[in-house]
C-alpha cells in the first residue's frame, strides 16, 4: 500500500521518517518498530532517503541495528531520545546528564558503523526552539543543553580515547539535516 508513497518521495526528494523505538512509546505496537525491517525497505527502495527517528531507544540491540542500517547510502539516524533521561518511562539509559560516557561510546559506535555524516540530533521528540524554550523540557535544561553537549564532544570524547572533530559536531547539530 505504501509503495506508491515511497516512489513519490523518491521522485520528489522527500525523506521518509520512521519511528524506531521500543517500550510502547512509539506510534505503533513495539513489534512494528523493530529496526530489522528497515533493511528490507532499503533493499527495495535504494534511492529512498530514510531518517530513523530515536535510533532504537531504549534498546541497545536496536540501536546497533539502526546504526548498521544507516551505513546504507540514503539512511540517517536521529538520536534525540538517547540524550535525555525520560522520567515518566523510568528507563535507565546513557544520556548527557546521568551517563554521558555511555552516550559518547554509543556515538562512537554510530560513527564507526555509519559515519558522523549520518548522525542527526534534535529533529523529533520535542527538541529544539520550535518545541520549547531554552530552559524547558524533561530535565528543565532546555533544547540548548544537547547542542552544547554535542559541540563539546571533541574534548569530552577525547578523555575516553575517541575522536570527534568540531566539524563532525556541527554536522550532528544541523549540518547533516
Amino acid at each position: 500500500l505504501v509503495y506508491p508513497l515511497y516512489e513519490y518521495c523518491i521522485d520528489n526528494n522527500i525523506p521518509v521518517a520512521l519511528c524506531i523505538e521500543g517500550i510502547g512509546t512509539g506510534y505503533r505496537m513495539e513489534r512494528f518498530n523493530d529496526p530489522s525491517g528497515v533493511n528490507d525497505m532499503m533493499a527495495e527502495f535504494r534511492y529512498l532517503r530514510i531518517i530513523i527517528l530515536h535510533t532504537g531507544h531504549p534498546y541497545q540491540s536496536w540501536f546497533e541495528k539502526c546504526c548498521y542500517n544507516a551505513a546504507h547510502m540514503n539512511c540517517f539516524i536521529e538520536m534525540d531520545t538517547w540524550f535525555e533521561p525520560i522520567p515518566a518511562v523510568g528507563i535507565a539509559h546513557p544520556n548527557i546528564f546521568d551517563n554521558p560516557e555511555g552516550l559518547i561510546t554509543m556515538l562512537h559506535f554510530a560513527k564507526k558503523a555509519a559515519g558522523a555524516h549520518k548522525i542527526i540530533w534534535g529533529t523529533d521528540g520535542a527538541h529544539g526552539p520550535s518545541y520549547y524554550k531554552e530552559r524547558d523540557g524533561n530535565t528543565h535544561k532546555g533544547w540548548s543543553a544537547g547542542v552544547k553537549w554535542i559541540r563539546a564532544l571533541p574534548e569530552s570524547a577525547a578523555k575516553q580515547g575517541y575522536r570527534f572533530t568540531a566539524e563532525e559536531a556541527e554536522w550532528m547539530v544541523g549540518g547533516n539535516i
